[in-house]
């Protein structure tokens, strides 16, 4: 139960600092225990292309540009440890690649998502690909 408490705290503590367009949070969060552990982790969902152009991206889109940063219990403090996680990881690395083959062909997605992309297509797949590196690295 102490995890659950420092994690809404945590939480709370993060989302204050995020505010995007309209006031909305820039950043959303979600406690899961990923690895099994029975120590919950937090998940920290942001887009770097709507950081850089709030408003920008469908909700269709928006899905496919997310980063998950992992934050893991230690010492009574949460703390990033995405680089931890490799399975977690390499199915994003998955999620990008999949999207990078829609954006490429957008034959898939809705008329408003074919728009924006024929209008962003460069930025689009330079922000996939930037994504789909970070998940290399690690």
């Amino acid at each position: 139960m102490r995890h659950l408490s420092l994690a809404s705290r945590f939480i709370k503590t993060h989302s204050n600092k995020a505010s995007g367009l309209n006031g909305n949070p820039q950043r959303n969060y979600s406690i899961k225990d990923i690895n099994n552990d029975g120590i919950p982790e937090i998940l920290e969902f942001s887009n770097s292309v709507e950081d850089e152009h709030p408003g920008l991206l469908n909700l269709e889109l928006n899905q496919a540009f997310e980063w998950i940063t992992i934050f893991k219990l230690k010492d009574g403090k949460f703390i990033d440890k995405t680089t931890y996680f490799d399975f977690f990881l390499s199915k994003r690395r998955t999620h990008y690649e999949l999207w990078l083959k829609l954006i490429e062909t957008s034959s898939h997605l809705s008329n408003d998502s074919k728009k924006l992309i024929e209008e962003n297509k460069t930025f689009f797949i330079k922000s996939i690909l930037k994504l789909k590196k970070r998940t290399e690295r690690i």
